[in-house]
């Protein structure tokens, strides 16, 4: 068996995962490789097997796929619903008819977005009485998911002239130039992987900056990407970004310990930015301003 071949074998039989199906091929190819080259060890013994049946049963094939699974889950799999795969059936649906009970059924297959769906009120009634609005023009919505969708909630409290949002997986970027195709919305969906340093330059420029839920995801990707993330963002003027953490662990059963975040207040103080928050449930946010 070919190295190529295998790297192909493995990219797909991860992508057997029914929540890693909609993941980007490249994506799951490009981290293969790194595993690959992280545990040369390994795969030497399983490229030297004769038969591909050897190989696949043998436990290093088998402790790879268990590993780029779990991996790809954290970043990704693990906010997808079941119903995600269906997505198009519903956007079709949408463009039909933009009511709201059509928009909660779509934030409903992410589990962020369903997670703060009976908050989305709440949530943008404070973030935009604490933010002076006056001269914002521009969102950017970094490692968006779905939360594009929750513009129906947001244009009562402030509609952008602009919505940009950045997101990891290219189909799920297509889903969002969709939405803003069907809503009349004025704005752009840009696929990068936030995790590398060299791509944070590509971040579109904007005077409200979301982060919601995304830091965490980051520095499983790439550790102490956020402190990159925040000198770019700082040093090039971002007057002001929303950041959210989530509280409990996904479903609610266990409470995360706010110890853990220490690392982020020390970004608060090291650029002596201005910071108010509050909190929904499974959720804290911070405003932060210049």
């Amino acid at each position: 068996m070919e190295n190529k071949q295998l790297v192909s074998l493995i990219t797909e039989k991860v992508r057997e995962k029914k929540e890693l199906r909609n993941l980007d091929e490249d994506i799951i190819r490009e981290r293969v490789l790194k595993y690959m080259d992280e545990n040369t060890k390994a795969f030497e013994k399983i490229l030297g097997y004769e038969k591909k049946e050897k190989a696949f049963s043998s436990k290093e094939f088998k402790k790879a796929i268990k590993e780029l699974r779990r991996y790809f889950r954290e970043i990704y799999g693990v906010f997808i619903e079941k119903n995600y795969l269906k997505i198009d059936k519903f956007m079709k649906k949408l463009s039909e008819d933009n009511s709201a009970e059509n928009h909660e059924i779509l934030l409903k297959m992410h589990k962020s977005t369903r997670e703060r769906l009976p908050y989305y009120n709440d949530i943008y009634s404070k973030v935009f009485s604490i933010i002076n609005i006056k001269n914002k023009k521009r969102i950017v919505d970094l490692g968006s998911g779905l939360n594009p969708l929750s513009y129906i909630y947001m244009k009562k409290y402030f509609e952008p002239e602009e919505y940009n949002a950045v997101e990891l997986n290219a189909g799920d970027c297509g889903i969002i130039r969709k939405y803003f195709e069907i809503m009349g919305i004025k704005g752009k969906a840009f696929n990068i992987d936030l995790s590398k340093e060299e791509n944070l330059k590509k971040i579109p420029k904007g005077d409200i900056v979301f982060i919601f839920k995304l830091l965490d995801s980051l520095e499983t990707q790439n550790y102490n990407i956020s402190y990159n993330l925040f000198d770019f963002l700082i040093t090039n003027n971002y007057p002001c970004l929303v950041v959210s953490f989530p509280t409990k662990t996904l479903g609610g059963k266990n409470r995360i310990d706010i110890c853990k975040r220490k690392w982020f207040e020390k970004i608060i103080d090291t650029y002596s930015i201005k910071s108010t928050s509050f909190q929904v449930p499974n959720e804290k946010f911070y405003i932060l301003t210049k």
